[in-house]
Formats: C-alpha cells, structure tokens, sequence
C-alpha cells in the first residue's frame, strides 16, 4: 500500500574523502636505548579541537604540541652546598654524568621526552596552557666526589634550661620559657622547681629570636636559681636568676638567641633530587612561572622549578615548541635506622633516607624516604620489610622494599609515595588519605607506583567523616616508565576490593562547591584485576568500579570537581561517583560539571558510567575519550543496579557530554557483557534498570574521528538516552567521525513499561556530518519509548555500507512500542552543503513504531543534498507477516507527511533487502505496511546537477495509488528542469 512519485534520475553524485594525516612525533611511545619516549600527541583536526557545531563544552581551542623532555644529568647539575634548604643557582657547579643517573641501578634510562598536547586554559582559546612538571622519575641519583670540608652558619641553636632549689622542705614553684622554635613557630617549656631540684630541659630555638621567661615561686624557705647555659659556647651561663621570695620575675633578663662562630662541616657522599632547571627554549615559547614569565633569553640566568609544579606555557604557535629541564641534585641525609636523627626537616622526603633492613614501627616527624638501598641504587637486595606505621606524621615515600603486614597506612595530609622497586609478593596494606574529621584545609598527594596495594580509599573508607575546610586530594597511579613499557605488572591495587574516593563523606566548606577536591591520573598497573575474569565480567557496579565521588553523601556536601585522566593501566570500571546525595540545587549548580574524565589511553574491561551506581545526584557529567579500549558500554548517567529498590532511581539532576573520538574502541572482539547489558555501546543517559531509570537533564553524545563503536554478535549501538534510561530535557546526537557498526538512535533502547515508568524524551536531535553508520540511523527509540519531538541533519557521512550491507535511516523508532508524539524533521543535506551517502532508504516515520501520535503534528522529509542509493519514503516501514520467518503484520503509523526534495540524488540499487522493486523513487507514503493517516504532500523541484550538463534533472515523475489514497493528497507536484 504506498503511493509514490517515481522519478528517474540520471545525476551522478560526487563522492569524495579527505584523510587528514595525524601529526607524527620523531619518536613513537616506548623505549630507546636510555631515553624514555611518551607520544602523547593528539591530532589537531580530532573534532575535539576544531568542529564548530560541536557544543563549546566538547571542545578545546587552539591547542599547542610541545616537545618536553627531562634530563637526569648534566653540567653544573650538583651542588656542594650541604645542608641549605634552598640552594642558589650558583651554587651547581659540579657536573653529573649521563650514567650517574637512571630510572634504577638495573633500568639504565636518564632522559625521558614527551610529546605533548596541551589544551588552552580558556573556553574562547585566548589564554596559556597549563602543564605540571614530572615528579623525579630517577631511584638511581648522583654521588658526590667532592668531601671537603665547608663551613656553615646554623640557624638554629640548642638552648639547656636547668632549674635548682635548695634547703626547704616547702619549695615549689614553675619555671616558663618563650621562644621561637626551629619552624619559625611560637612555643614554650615548662620546668617544675621542687625540693632539692636539678631539672633540666632542652630547646631548639630559632637565630635571631628572643627567649623570654616566667620565674614563679610559691613559698619563702630557701632559695631557687634558674640558669639557662647555650650548649655551643661550652655551657656559658647566659641566665643566673634567683627568688628567694615568692611571686613572679618575668622577662628581667630576655636573651636574643646569637648565631654563633661557624662550624666545619664534611659533606656526605650522596645526593638527593631537589629541582627542575631550564636547560633550554625554544624561540617563541616562554614559560609563567608563579606570576613571572620567562622566555629563552632568561635560560642563562637559571629558572628553577620544583617538581610537579603546574607552570603555564605561552605560544602562539601550534607545533614546533620545545623546552628542555635538567635534574638539580643537592645532598641528601642518610641514617641506618628510623631515626630522625642526622636528618634534615628542612628538606624533601627525596633528600632524607632512611635505609633499614629492619620494621618500620613508626612514621617519621621529618620528610623521608625509606629503602633497602642507599640513593644511588646501590646495596641491599629488596630485603622484605614489615610495614608497622599506620599514620604519617610528614611526607614519605617507599622505594626498593618488600613490604609485608597488611596494614592500613594514612597520609595523614602528607604526599605519600609508594616509588620504585616495591614488590607485589606481600600485601603492602591498605591506603587511604585521613582517617579522622577535618576541621584544617586538607592538600595531599597519594602516589603510587608499584607494589601490592589491597585496598585504596583517596579519602577514607569510614563512615561519617567530615571536613569543614578545603580540601584537594591528587593522585598519581603508575609511572610513565612502566606505561611506555607497556607494563602494568609492577602495580596491583584493589584486585578483590574497594577503590573509592571516599565512602560516607560530608565536604560540609563551601570553599569546595566549585572548586577541584580530587585530581587522579592513571597511568600504568592493574585494578581490581579479580573482576576481570570470565566468571565475574558481569560486574560493574560501584564495589567494582574506580569510584570518582563520594558515595554515600550527606546533603551537606559541596561535592566540588572531580577530574580523572586515564593515560594507561588495566582497569575494570570507572564510575563518576554519587558527590552530593540529591538531586536539589541547595549545595550545587546542576549545570556545573562535577565530574570531568579524560581517556587517552589503557584497558578497561568493564564500562564508564558519570554518575552513581543506582543513588540520585546532582551536577554535569563530561567525558572525553580519545584512546585506549573499553570492553563494557559507556553512559554518561548512572549505572542503575539496584533492582530491589524502587526509590532509588539513579536520577541525575545535570546534563552530560560524552565524546567518544581520536582512536579509542569501544566493544571489539573482546566485548563484554557488563550488568546484563552487552558492551560496544554508548548512551547520553544512564544505563538506567527496570525501576532504575538513570536520566538525565540534557544529553550531549558525540561520535568522531578514528573512534569504533562494535560488537561483532549484536552490532554497537549509540543513544541520546539510555539503556532503560531517558532524558528530560533534549538529547544530542552528533555523529561526525568515526565507524558505529550498528544504529544510532536519538531516544533510547528502552523504558520500563511493564512498572508504568515508559517516560517521554521530549527533544531528540540527530545530527550527522561524517563517519560511518553500519545499522541505520533513527531519531526514535530502538526497542520501546516515547519521544515528543525529533529533528535530524544528515549533512554528511555515509549509512550502510554497500548495496549488499544497506541500511535505512528513519525520522522515527525501530521497534513496534516506540513513538514519537509530535513533529518529526528528517533533513538529507542543506541548502548550501551536504555530502551523505546512504546505502538504503530513507524514511519520515518509524520501522515498525508510530510517530505523530498526537494531533495536530506532522513528519516533513527534506532531501536537498547527498546520494541515496535506495529509495526516500515520507512514510514508515511497516512488515508483513508474508516475508517469512521473524515477520509480523505491523502497519507502523504516521499522520501528515510532507516531502520536499531540492537537490541530491536518488538512485537504484542492484539488491532490494525487501525484494520490492523501488530503489531510485521517492514515495509520500509507507513501504511495507500502514499509511498515513492524514495528508501527504510531495514536492520534487530539482535533483543534484548532471556533470555533463550543468543543470537539474528530472525525467519522469510517476503516481499510481488507489484513489482513496489519491485523496488524501493536497498537492502533487513534480518540478524538472530539463538540460538545453
């Protein structure tokens, strides 16, 4: 039943294809030699960095490439200087060699170099870009031949403070000093004066501060003196204070604490890391350092950084930029045992060692590093070691140690590095970030590059914890030596646990509303690498999942920004985290995005999922995935895995942005089926459940450039919603690169009719302007669902891959339960561009489901541009049972249809999948079964241009109908222009 116009088109369409080459690095990702190479580069042509139509929050302006490499050795690179905190520049002048310095005594390499792609730090590209300065990646470091003796001014002195009392039985009384300790802090000692007293205390006070005291005396027998001797000047009694009545003598004599005579000092063998240097610039690139920039010129003068130091470099130039750092190494405090004796507080934990075959009982109240091995790499053998610390009292890193006991260690505040060389034949423990409320500001660093790790917490893993000031926890997980090793054995973290940032957590400041609270990269080492098995690759909830937010959140919470890039390592899932528990505006913007995840690289075996597992939340959700495989499905909502509980929705009251482009898989042979939902798949929403209907505000998905979307046994599919998840707002299809070798829908696979919770998406948009669609394109649902308004530019691209793998792209639904309420607008091409390809045909309506259901509405097709190699229907599919097996009698349904065709071509096929002659024809009505219901009106003006002539062509325009449905037509129309 179908009325049609046949019009026979003797245009042939241009079909042209541009490849943009990516820019190659000198080097690929690897290593050569001694020098590490990381090729990061990003290509920028990715849609990411150019593709307008995108919307701004899916794009980066004018990005730079940047060649950064590091170099662990070179002249003037060491210092003599011995115990000053911060050295001058001057003061390197000794040299180091190239085999002095290396990733470790067994891994030679000394120079790393990175090829790099750096975002603008501005939406509108107008400003820097950011970059953080490596941490020292050399566990072989320098030593020094140069043991001379040198004298040094100190800057503190040891104070001893004595009290006597003498001849009474009824003397008694405090002695109270003020001064000013080694920090620069306020502090005071007390001493009690009794009965034939000699009490003695010790001080270290500050050079240059004054020492104040309070002498008190409660009774008149006796006599009591007080003397305070300075241990320097050989016991020189600096105080000689009596009271032989009581009361008070405060400050009579203040002492001002007096540098003292310089002492000789030998300076040790070894050296520790303590800064970046510029060693060179390229002509054109500067760098802002702390509110100062500096160009090449300065690089003589000497520009020091510490390490992972975010700096902004300034260029106007998008390749061709080069700088170049040298490690400064200066010396480093050894003892032999947990001691911080003959270390120095006043430097990094990468210039005190603590080198101990023996358990460390207890953390260190001075920044150290702790090893088997001495700093240059050498002696000791990874003797196994028990880890007995459970809290850290200042920054501290483990190196070359076989660490045993399986208990908890907490940062405490402090950056805690597991470094190099920490086996995984033992269980290291448990790490998390505090253990305890907050009412101070909280910055730390969790970096962990190898061992054991059994459970990892960023946070805490307790309940009801609160932190009612700032808080920013940075985490670094593997090394980019392993990851350009493409290793990830030497770190295993949370093979059968928990992976959390943190469990039940109140961030009560709104200091952090928005503003960054966590900061994770990952780069290399395994995940939770016991759900990876076939057994268990149905897991994907929150227990399985790195887990980016807090997860049982009170509503006071300022969940803050989460941001998460993925370079490396084998994972199982990523979860954006639940963050505030609900979905009101009280504690945050719903626009702000709370979660951004970058991809660029590694494995992940199961699916990335923006909010919670099934809990509500609130704020936006934005991925960008350039790299790296994900075996699972993406969704940009929640997970939806609570089956049992109907209140638990997996609402997210916020919007999402999912690019999906540069080389990254999704699928592939290796897809996994994670939450009863096959992998290969990508939707704007959540998942959702039955009952568990993760939506979402607005949906935003974007597919691009070299990306795969597949799964070889059911195809791989793109949504604007969900799996059983909807949107309440618009969805946002772009598909602008990239293969989908399945269908792409506006709407959703499907709602959960049978609990009454078959929601409406109220806008679907589906643009297309490149790629490949291999199953068809729908601005509908897939197998169930409603859809109030749907509108698609199919401007470029192709759909189907061949007259014998055709595919159909339908302004409606696919399954027999989808609708679409009102108006649906299907547009092949526009007025001015369009160079789409379709190997199949083009319908206005559904496959199998209605559109136009309510009154009052219509579909309008407009072909202006591009080639279909088929046939274009203002109608719908429909079946027949009489096609055989898998058919049913199924009259999908449409209302008013109107069909407008301005340019492109309609061509005849070789093959009909429906073996219904009609390929090369446009029709008003439906194929297979139904008709519309109201009007159909098509108006055919010109085709595309024959290259011969250079005018429009149309030939012959045919109808033939049955005249009821002839009456249903207001308009006839068929316009040619015929060549001269």
């Amino acid at each position: 039943m179908k009325i049609f116009i046949r019009c026979l088109l003797f245009a042939f369409a241009l079909v042209g294809t541009m490849t943009v080459q990516a820019q190659v690095a000198p080097h690929a990702t690897g290593i050569d030699g001694t020098t590490v190479y990381l090729n990061d580069l990003e290509d920028h042509s990715w849609s990411y960095y150019s593709d307008p139509i995108l919307p701004a929050q899916m794009r980066s302006l004018n990005p730079i490439d940047i060649t950064i490499t590091y170099y662990g050795y070179g002249t003037n690179t060491i210092t003599t200087t011995s115990v000053a905190n911060a050295p001058a520049n001057s003061d390197f002048n000794g040299n180091v060699a190239s085999n002095a310095v290396a990733v470790s005594a067994t891994e030679s390499a000394n120079t790393f170099v990175y090829y790099k792609t750096l975002e603008n730090a501005d939406p509108d590209g107008t400003g820097n870009y950011p970059y953080t300065l490596i941490p020292n990646p050399f566990s072989k470091r320098p030593t020094s031949t140069d043991n001379g003796s040198q004298t040094i001014t100190p800057t503190t002195r040891e104070i001893y403070l004595t009290t006597t009392g003498s001849n009474t039985n009824n003397l008694s009384g405090t002695l109270t000093v003020t001064y000013t300790n080694a920090s620069g802090n306020g502090a005071s000692e007390t001493v009690t004066i009794g009965r034939n007293t000699n009490n003695t205390r010790s001080i270290t006070a500050k050079v240059g501060t004054t020492i104040g005291y309070s002498l008190s005396r409660t009774s008149n027998n006796g006599t009591v003196r007080s003397v305070a001797r300075y241990d320097a000047n050989n016991g020189t009694q600096i105080w000689d204070v009596s009271r032989n009545t009581s009361g008070t003598s405060t400050n009579s004599y203040p002492y001002t604490v007096a540098a003292g005579a310089g002492t000789p000092i030998t300076c040790g063998v070894y050296r520790g890391f303590y800064a970046w240097r510029v060693k060179s610039m390229s002509d054109g690139l500067s760098i802002k350092v702390g509110g100062t920039t500096y160009s090449s010129a300065n690089v003589a003068n000497g520009i020091i950084i510490p390490a992972e130091e975010e700096v902004e470099f300034v260029s106007s130039n998008s390749t061709g930029n080069e700088i170049q750092f040298e490690a400064l190494w200066a010396q480093a405090y050894v003892v032999t045992s947990n001691t911080a004796t003959g270390l120095n507080p006043d430097v990094s934990y990468e210039r005190n060692f603590v080198v101990t075959t023996t358990a460390i009982t207890a953390g260190l109240a001075v920044p150290v590093t702790y090893s088997t091995r001495n700093p240059d790499g050498s002696g000791g053998s990874n003797n196994t070691v028990t880890l007995n610390t459970s809290t850290l009292n200042a920054d501290t890193k483990f190196e070359y140690i076989n660490l045993t006991g399986g208990n908890t260690i907490t940062a405490n505040n402090h950056y805690l590095c597991f470094g190099r060389g920490i086996s995984r034949a033992n269980n290291a423990g448990t790490v998390k970030g505090i253990n305890a409320n907050f009412t101070t500001a909280l910055e730390y660093t969790l970096r962990l590059e190898s061992g054991n790790i059994s459970r990892l917490t960023f946070v805490d893993n307790t309940n009801n914890r609160t932190v009612n000031d700032r808080l920013l926890c940075k985490s670094i997980l593997g090394c980019d030596y392993d990851r350009a090793n493409e290793d990830n054995s030497k770190l295993s973290i949370s093979a059968g646990n928990d992976l959390f940032f943190g469990l039940q957590l109140a961030i009560n400041s709104d200091l952090n509303k928005y503003a960054e609270v966590f900061n994770c990269v990952v780069k290399s080492g395994s995940y939770q690498s016991n759900y990876w098995n076939e057994a268990n690759n149905n897991k994907g909830d929150y227990q399985h999942s790195l887990y980016c937010g807090v997860n049982q959140a009170g509503t006071n919470t300022r969940q803050g920004i989460r941001n998460v890039t993925i370079e490396g390592g084998e994972l199982g899932s990523v979860c954006g985290g639940r963050g505030v528990g609900q979905t009101t505006t009280t504690n945050n913007d719903p626009s702000t995005i709370v979660f951004n995840l970058r991809i660029k690289g590694g494995l992940m075996h199961g699916c990335v999922y923006g909010a919670a597992a099934d809990n509500p939340s609130i704020g936006s959700r934005r991925f960008v995935i350039t790299g790296g495989t994900i075996e699972g499905w993406i969704a940009g909502g929640t997970n939806g895995t609570a089956l049992d509980n109907l209140e638990r929705t997996g609402a997210t009251n916020g919007d999402t942005y999912v690019y999906v482009g540069g080389n990254v898989l999704v699928g592939g042979a290796n897809v996994k089926l994670v939450n009863s939902t096959p992998g290969g798949q990508v939707f704007g929403a959540g998942r959702g459940e039955v009952t568990k209907l993760g939506c979402v505000n607005n949906s935003n998905v974007v597919i691009a450039d070299n990306s795969t979307i597949s799964n070889p046994s059911s195809g791989g599919n793109v949504y604007g919603g969900g799996y059983n998840g909807y949107i309440t707002e618009t969805s946002n299809v772009y598909i602008v690169g990239g293969t989908v070798e399945g269908k792409v829908f506006g709407g959703a696979y499907g709602n959960d009719n049978e609990h009454g919770n078959n929601r409406d998406i109220p806008t679907a948009n589906v643009t297309m302007k490149g790629g490949l669609v291999t199953g068809g394109v729908y601005g509908g649902s897939n197998s169930t669902g409603v859809v109030n308004t749907v509108t698609m530019h199919i401007d470029g691209g192709q759909v189907g891959v061949d007259d014998n793998n055709r595919a159909n792209i339908h302004g409606g639904g696919y399954g027999q339960n989808t609708v679409v309420n009102g108006n649906v607008t299907l547009n092949i091409g526009s007025c001015d561009e369009g160079d789409a390809i379709v190997f199949g045909d083009v319908y206005g309506g559904s496959a199998l489901g209605n559109v136009n259901a309510n009154n009052n509405t219509k579909t309008i097709v407009n072909l202006k541009n591009g080639t279909i190699f088929g046939a274009l229907y203002g109608g719908a599919l429909g079946d027949v049972a009489s096609l055989g097996a898998g058919h049913s009698n199924v009259p999908a349904s449409v209302r008013d249809v109107e069909v407008v065709v301005t340019g492109g071509s309609v061509k005849t096929t070789t093959t009909d999948p429906q073996g219904v002659a009609g390929s090369g024809s446009v029709f008003g009505c439906n194929n297979v079964n139904g008709t519309p219901s109201g009007t159909v009106k098509v108006d055919i003006y010109k085709t595309d241009a024959l290259r011969a002539k250079g005018s429009m062509l149309c030939t012959q325009c045919m109808a033939a109908a049955t005249s009821r449905h002839m009456l249903a037509f207001r308009r006839l129309r068929c316009t040619a222009v015929m060549p001269a």
